[in-house]
């Protein structure tokens, strides 16, 4: 069954488009995708949860600055890695034992003990050096699901990159708990071995042996690889340089009070989350336009039911984890930082598969600099909350540069106007709230109103995602 639909372009004409049967059964797979991340939000909560009673807040704050610091390190080079495979091998057979594939599993052995040695050798504090181990092992994960997103293998990929480590960290939390064993060389081992098992089961479930051969990358995409690592380099900074900046003055206490709002918000990009890896491999084809209209309907949905739902129920919520009063007006701070993203949908992984990276490395040199400025006078005067602000600064920047990049390099609007005016008036909400100046209450009332009419005015996506269900 065919179905089609009306759909609004930013400022364009309403045009009547069919929706592939490809992302249908990328819809059909979803089902696995959205447990998987609600496996993972739950699971979320409950590190939050056991590292308080492990560590304490000023020790649950250490651990988020040390841990944010070697992801940044893992992401880095696993986040090219990423790119490159979806980009070169989304139409190629067996993958995983490609050449490509094999180098790049190879060459993210090897970054990832450089990183461990550098960590090790300039004598970091103890959180920092028992993690290093994990830097290598995230490189290759995001390198090995890559291959399996590029596969269409979604159900599998989720497996071994949501499921397995957050309900091996789940069950070693529970022990190390119910033990008493509060030593940061044993919460950092059992992440190690969290992070590393799924590794090891796809390299041995797919027979992959790593290479250390460069030749792969010496063709005429190393300029687009080039561009692709130095974009990383830059982006991860300037995505977590509010974290470094308020852990490295050492406030610990407002560093686990950020962390504590910064997951929870996180969830807000759920749907944003879901709907990437689904549509990701889907964007070398020359018209999505349908397809990105559905999917970034289903992330505003989800993130701006997320803010509401915190409102409701974020009072009640947040003792069990301890002492953090402060997070319930902090999270709608963070909560705006995320509104700009899903807003314009997942434009940056359609700049990268359509070969833009330029476009890219431009907006995140850009963000970059004006975070790290804003960072810098924000956060030691006004702690968590400046921390938010920054964050504020940092997702409106760099997401409506790479709005505008997407219409100048291939004439392409990543948000209606539906999308675009519930957005801003979220953001004009979200933030009051998140400052204190209006109460969650009359705030969470207002949100709730612009929801429903959100809903009502895009009910055509609504109906259509039910229909699919059925069809499924």
């Amino acid at each position: 069954m065919q179905i089609k639909t009306a759909v609004t372009g930013l400022c364009g004409a309403d045009t009547l488009l069919p929706m592939s049967d490809v992302f249908k059964k990328y819809l059909s797979a979803g089902g696995v995708t959205l447990f998987a991340k609600l496996f993972a939000m739950v699971g979320t909560f409950a590190e939050i949860y056991f590292l308080n009673i492990l560590l304490g807040k000023e020790g649950y704050g250490e651990f988020f600055y040390a841990f944010t610091i070697i992801m940044v390190i893992g992401i880095v080079i696993g986040g090219p890695m990423r790119s490159l495979i979806l980009y070169r091998l989304s139409n190629t057979k067996d993958i995983l034992k490609s050449g490509f594939m094999r180098s790049a599993f190879g060459l993210s052995i090897v970054f990832g003990g450089i990183a461990f040695a550098i960590v090790t050798m300039i004598g970091w504090r103890t959180w920092i050096i028992a993690l290093a181990s994990l830097a290598a092992f995230e490189m290759l994960r995001v390198t090995l699901c890559a291959g399996l997103q590029a596969m269409q293998r979604i159900p599998t990929m989720t497996f071994f990159n949501t499921l397995i480590p957050y309900a091996f960290r789940i069950i070693m939390l529970c022990a190390l708990t119910a033990l008493g064993w509060n030593e940061v060389t044993d919460i950092a081992g059992g992440y190690m071995i969290a992070f590393a098992l799924p590794v090891f089961i796809i390299a041995a479930r797919y027979k992959i042996l790593p290479s250390l051969s460069l030749k792969p990358f010496l063709s005429s995409d190393f300029s687009y690889g080039a561009k692709t690592i130095l974009t990383q380099l830059v982006h991860q900074n300037a995505r977590y340089v509010d974290v470094i900046v308020i852990g490295s003055i050492g406030m610990m206490a407002a560093t686990a009070e950020y962390g504590v709002a910064l997951k929870f918000a996180t969830v807000l990009l759920l749907g944003k989350q879901m709907v990437a890896g689904l549509i990701t491999p889907r964007m070398t084809h020359r018209d999505i336009t349908h397809e990105y209209t559905i999917a970034r309907f289903f992330e505003m949905s989800v993130a701006l039911g997320g803010i509401i739902g915190f409102a409701v129920i974020g009072s009640y919520l947040l003792p069990f984890f301890g002492d953090y009063v402060a997070v319930e007006t902090l999270f709608f701070l963070v909560a705006a930082s995320m509104i700009p993203k899903v807003m314009t949908g997942c434009s940056a992984e359609f700049l990268y598969m359509k070969g833009h990276a330029g476009w890219v490395l431009v907006t995140s040199v850009i963000t970059l600099m004006i975070t790290v400025s804003a960072a810098l006078y924000l956060v030691p005067k006004y702690g968590a909350t400046g921390s938010g602000l920054t964050a504020f600064i940092s997702g409106f920047t760099a997401s409506f540069i790479l709005a505008y990049a997407a219409y100048q390099s291939e004439k392409f609007h990543v948000m209606n106007k539906i999308d675009a005016i519930t957005g801003f008036i979220m953001i004009a909400l979200c933030l009051p709230v998140g400052l204190g100046v209006i109460s969650i209450l009359y705030g969470g009332v207002a949100m709730a109103g612009i929801y429903t009419a959100y809903l009502i005015l895009n009910r055509k996506y609504f109906y259509q995602i039910l229909e699919l269900a059925r069809i499924r």
